[in-house]
Parts: C-alpha cells; sequence; structure tokens
C-alpha cells in the first residue's frame, strides 16, 4: 500500500472492518470532546489499518459535517453505507504524521 493510499484511507476514516462491526453492539464511540492525544492509524494483524483509540475523537463540528458526510461517504459499497461520528483535528496517518485538515472516525450506518 502507498503512503498516497494510506493518506486517503486514513483521511476518509476509519476501521477498514467496519462493515463487519456494524452488526455489534459494541461498536467503539468517539468521546464527548477530542481527547488531547491524538488517535492514530495502526495496522493490524490482518493488514487492515484502524484507528487505535476511537474515543479520541470527540463530535464532529458542524463546520466540518458537509466535509465528514463527503469523506465517509466515499468509503460506501453497495452493502454497507458510511457517516462521520467523529472528528480529530489532530489525528495522526500510520506513519505518526498529521492528516491535513484532521480525520474523521466512520462507522457503517
Amino acid at each position: 500500500m502507498t503512503i498516497r493510499t494510506i493518506k486517503k484511507v486514513a483521511t476518509f476514516a476509519c476501521v477498514v472492518a467496519a462493515a463487519g462491526l456494524a452488526g455489534c453492539a459494541s461498536v467503539p464511540k468517539p468521546g464527548k470532546v477530542a481527547s488531547e492525544t491524538p488517535p492514530r492509524l495502526v495496522a493490524k494483524a490482518d493488514q487492515t489499518l484502524a484507528w487505535d483509540n476511537p474515543s479520541a475523537f470527540g463530535p464532529v463540528p458542524a463546520a466540518e459535517a458537509a466535509r465528514g458526510a463527503a469523506v465517509c461517504g466515499s468509503l460506501d459499497t453497495d452493502k454497507a453505507k458510511f457517516k462521520a461520528t467523529g472528528y480529530h483535528a489532530g489525528a495522526l496517518d500510520a506513519y505518526g504524521n498529521p492528516f491535513p485538515g484532521g480525520g474523521f472516525y466512520c462507522v457503517s450506518k
């Protein structure tokens, strides 16, 4: 996976396996406010990327709602639709670099 691909996936958000988690009652949720320690994308054992700490995200600010909808919507498939449930201005990619404009936590609707 190239750095560009990782950044694209990460900016858009979420757990690549989120569609599989959609039926679970214990899907991680963002916190009430963004954490001082930003969330970071990490590679799981199956080589998918996931946020290390979804609770580090805060709510999606009204000013970022349209961008969050577009970013998370870009992950949509015919079987799963995604929405932004969290935002962090300092979210980090898999290399520890901040995403310009922050990152979104997307979950299956």
